[in-house]
């Protein structure tokens, strides 16, 4: 749609809006500024007058007072001009008032009442990175040695200054009983070999749950294994182990071809005594056709004879 075509919404009219809005911001802060260092400058007109005035009316007996008026006039514009501070970029500014949280001050230049407001200075565009090596158990009550390192950084200055004495330690006693619940739920070879990664995810978000909970103003970058190893106390019983496992499988190859190989020998000897029994059953079935024919020729020749001899009787 171009710009100047009528239409509801307003916004979408101007192309160079977001650079007004932009412009019109930077004119207030020239004016603020400007108005600024107007009443400076008229501060100090009228401070060279009053000093003019005090210089003519005082005799020289009186000049002991002039230093005194210059102390009172200079020291609070001292103290005015000592009250500017610069927040950094990558910085955000925490200002306490008599020992209590006042407010959080974005990048830039800011000013603070002196002896009444501190600004404390927190870095939060630094990302942390911490390694913790513990020796843990896992649920089969085996002894693991996990090295883990641990990316974080700060996103809420006044959660981190107000919430706990201590963040960081805090921080690092949550990580390590994190690790010590999350790894007790596994087995060795999940921890090991296959769910390195979704165990990282679970540690995660157990850290981030009891960091909303503590309000520790932290996010979590990253959480990863460095090392997993058995101590040197149980190595040499786990290379043991592993080697057993490896001869495990092997022997179980082993046997299960030699269990191939025998049925396979078992099944080729049991069709041939099948076949041998089909052919002797056939020989016998033959050999008992043969004799049936063979007693049959037998038995009507006896009986011709039998008719035979009878006829000759009579």
């Amino acid at each position: 749609m171009v710009w100047n075509e009528p239409s509801d919404d307003r916004s979408n009219r101007d192309p160079w809006r977001k650079q007004n809005n932009k412009l019109k911001k930077n004119v207030k802060k020239y004016k603020s500024n400007k108005i600024f260092f107007f009443n400076l400058k008229k501060y100090f007109i009228i401070l060279s007058k009053l000093i003019k005035n005090y210089s003519k009316n005082f005799s020289l007996s009186k000049n002991i007072k002039i230093p005194i008026i210059i102390v009172l006039i200079f020291v609070p514009l001292l103290l005015f001009f000592k009250g500017f501070y610069v927040v950094k970029d990558t910085e955000q500014g925490v200002v306490i008032n008599l020992g209590k949280f006042s407010r959080i001050v974005n990048p830039g230049l800011h000013w603070k009442i002196i002896f009444i407001e501190q600004v404390k200075y927190i870095n939060v565009a630094t990302i942390t990175e911490i390694t913790l090596s513990n020796l843990l158990l896992n649920a089969e009550e085996k002894l693991l040695n996990i090295e883990t390192n641990i990316a974080y950084k700060i996103v809420n200055a006044k959660d981190y200054f107000f919430s706990v004495k201590n963040p960081d330690e805090i921080m690092r006693q949550i990580i390590n009983g994190t690790l010590y619940h999350v790894i007790g739920s596994f087995n060795t070879d999940k921890i090991l070999i296959k769910d390195n990664d979704f165990i990282e995810k679970i540690i995660q978000k157990e850290i981030e749950k009891k960091i909303i909970l503590f309000k520790l103003g932290i996010k979590i970058i990253d959480i990863h294994f460095n090392k997993i190893t058995f101590p040197k106390e149980v190595k040499n019983s786990f290379d043991a182990m592993q080697l057993a496992l490896k001869n495990k499988e092997k022997y179980i190859k082993k046997a299960k071809s030699y269990a191939d190989e025998v049925i396979f020998l078992a099944n080729n000897k049991a069709s041939y005594i099948l076949r041998l029994s089909k052919l002797y059953k056939m020989y016998k079935i033959i050999k008992l056709n043969r004799n049936i024919v063979l007693f049959s020729k037998i038995f009507y020749k006896h009986e011709v004879k039998k008719i035979f001899f009878i006829k000759n009787l009579y």
